[in-house]
């Protein structure tokens, strides 16, 4: 899968963060810790690059998109776009028609209003999870898959285009992009906070962060065999190596 970073959408978030407590860089990183504590194997991109191999493209922060990115974005079958998405011009303006801009031709919705909360100010999630730090009023007539427990939607989607309009927990950000990525046919993991797994052609990596933790317990999935480096127990700051059946 492919996680979206633009360093321009980080210089923009942080002239113009419009709340104390929003970091663009931040809404990266926790989709990036989030996606690895399912497992999943991240591949970093620039919204420009050519996604059409990726199962799920991920762009938590992407304030100003180029056309090739809506295009991208309109043929991909499983996109998720964070809050602020299309929201300003290169030239720094918000769009003519709201954002998120040129968006609109694929997702029809528009932001008409936001929140910017508090930093102790939270909404619980129908089902999950709060919201925080931002909100977005949204006009559409799609139906949100997601709601505030006061019935405001924070996900919406048409086809593979999926928008989220506001910033929200880790458990609830774990439960969408668990959701988006079994729709796109990938295999999640819902990992111990001292592992992590990197899979590649033929190997699967299992690194140790803390607390031991044996590897069978890890129910790596049938494409994992024998270990071929370190051992069953994983333990801080050890690796093992297991052979892994690809097709």
């Amino acid at each position: 899968m492919a996680l979206i970073v633009d360093y321009a959408a980080f210089w923009v978030t942080d002239i113009q963060p419009q709340s104390a407590h929003y970091s663009g860089q931040m809404q990266v990183l926790q989709a990036y810790s989030c996606l690895r504590c399912l497992g999943l194997d991240i591949d970093i991109c620039h919204p420009d690059d050519d996604l059409s191999e990726y199962a799920l493209v991920v762009a938590p922060c992407l304030p100003i998109v180029t056309e090739r990115f809506v295009t991208t974005v309109r043929d991909h079958p499983n996109v998720l776009l964070g809050p602020r998405t299309g929201s300003r011009t290169p030239d720094f303006q918000i769009p003519g028609g709201l954002p998120p801009g040129d968006l609109q031709s694929v997702i029809d919705l528009k932001v008409t209003e936001i929140d910017a909360f508090r930093r102790e100010e939270t909404i619980p999630i129908e089902g999950y999870g709060h919201a925080h730090i931002w909100l977005e009023t949204v006009a559409t007539v799609l139906e949100p898959k997601l709601k505030t427990i006061d019935g405001r939607g924070i996900l919406y989607g048409s086809e593979g285009c999926h928008y989220l309009s506001a910033c929200v927990d880790d458990g609830a950000l774990m439960g969408i992009l668990e959701a988006l990525a079994i729709s796109a046919g990938l295999s999640c993991l819902r990992l111990p906070e001292t592992v992590r797994v990197r899979r590649t052609k033929g190997q699967i990596f299992v690194f140790g962060y803390g607390e031991s933790v044996d590897v069978a317990d890890l129910k790596l999935g049938p494409d994992a065999q024998d270990i071929i480096w370190g051992s069953e127990q994983v333990s801080a700051g050890n690796v093992t190596v297991l052979r892994r059946q690809t097709a």
